[in-house]
């Protein structure tokens, strides 16, 4: 069944049996040395201490996920890069797969003039072998890519021709189809098109809410139906939503009382999930084994 756990993640994580879940995406503490109410993000001995915290954690996400699976850590620019060499030490520098930038938001209007605005978040991607879930996404053709697509067969079709070498001249050039094609291949600058706009239904009041489309991104890709998610940062419960909405199962983990009843709540009014019933999900507090 679909677990939400109220309770420390680090405990939690060592009770789980390894090789379990099939992607972990998660969205932890950054070092901002900020308080922001739902969570301190500010940490004794600074970097170090932040670090300190965040290793224990890494290894034992490591050590649960299956052989095929693979791991997402959202982080920004403020420890994006001691983050990586941890992870390098205990995923192995091979199975890094990408550094991935998200555009937050649209540019803004005010200008910053000692340095340029900051307007990215990081997603370090690994897996645990070569042997992982990578569903390849497209993004819509751009302008420019779709006047190449200027003729038009007898039924109509529009299509547009190869411009790579034949092998003669004789050789006619291929054509290739609009109704066909899938689009541009997804890269690692994702920057149109997932981000939290501030008058969004979506807001939950969470100060570091991320939007619901760009996790449901990362699980399209690095997981097929009925595999099992994980988010050991559950926060305001982006990854839970995603997964739901995609068929997936899920387990949370979270040590915020409030940030437990906020995702009670948004998964009953996105997904009409009845916890009374005990079908969809149960909340488990760890310390106990029951329900709060």
């Amino acid at each position: 069944m679909n677990t939400l756990y109220l309770g420390e993640n680090l405990t939690i994580l060592q009770d789980m049996p390894a090789n379990s879940v099939d992607l972990i995406a998660t969205d932890p503490p950054f070092n901002t040395g900020r308080d922001w109410g739902q969570f301190d993000d500010r940490w004794e001995g600074g970097l170090k201490g932040y670090l300190k915290f965040m290793e224990p954690r890494c290894i034992e996400m490591h050590r649960v996920l299956k052989e095929t699976g693979s791991f997402y850590l959202h982080c920004d620019p403020t420890a994006s890069h001691y983050l990586k060499v941890m992870l390098d030490g205990i995923f192995g520098i091979q199975m890094f797969r990408n550094e991935i930038v998200w555009k937050r938001q649209a540019g803004r209007t005010n200008a910053v003039h000692y340095h340029f605005s900051r307007e990215h978040d990081i997603l370090l991607f690994y897996t645990l072998s070569d042997d992982y879930t990578f569903n390849t996404q497209y993004q819509p053709l751009s302008e420019e890519a779709l006047k190449a697509y200027k003729h038009t067969d007898a039924s109509g079709r529009k299509y547009a021709f190869d411009s790579g070498k034949r092998k003669s001249r004789r050789t006619p050039p291929r054509r290739f189809y609009l109704d066909e094609s899938k689009g541009i291949p997804l890269d690692n600058l994702w920057i149109n098109g997932i981000q939290l706009a501030s008058s969004t239904h979506e807001r939950l009041g969470y100060p570091t809410q991320k939007p619901v489309a760009l996790y449901q991104r990362i699980i399209k890709i690095s997981s097929n139906e009925g595999d099992r998610i994980l988010d050991p940062f559950a926060g305001s419960g982006t990854t839970l939503d995603a997964a739901q909405s995609l068929g997936r199962r899920w387990i949370g983990i979270d040590q915020n009382p409030e940030a437990v009843q906020l995702i009670e709540q948004r998964l009953t009014d996105r997904h009409a999930l009845f916890l009374r019933k005990g079908k969809d999900y149960q909340i488990v507090h760890h310390s106990t084994g029951l329900r709060p």
